[in-house]
């Protein structure tokens, strides 16, 4: 992603034959991926954007590059948590 820009320089989407699906009331299971989606992406470019500009204004708030977890649940982005990223030769 261009960071001033932010635009989607390079892609690389994984394949993904099973999904982790949320059971109500904590925990979950592993099911198989529709065949149609295994080698789909799996955020659309407007979400790419949107947490490319949550990285960097959550990187502008502490001052460094950041570790990030993240999520989207029902389109709606959650960042989980934040540490100070670890840089190599540091």
């Amino acid at each position: 992603m261009d960071k001033k820009l932010f635009n989607i320089k390079d892609k690389r989407i994984a394949r993904k034959e099973q999904a982790f699906v949320k059971a109500q009331g904590g925990g979950g299971t592993w099911v198989e991926v529709e065949p149609e989606k295994v080698d789909k992406p799996t955020l659309t470019n407007p979400q790419v954007g949107e947490l490319c500009k949550a990285a960097l204004a959550i990187e502008e708030h502490y001052g460094c590059p950041q570790d990030i977890e993240w999520a989207y649940e029902k389109n709606i982005l959650h960042i989980l948590q934040t540490r100070r990223a670890k840089i190599a030769g540091e």
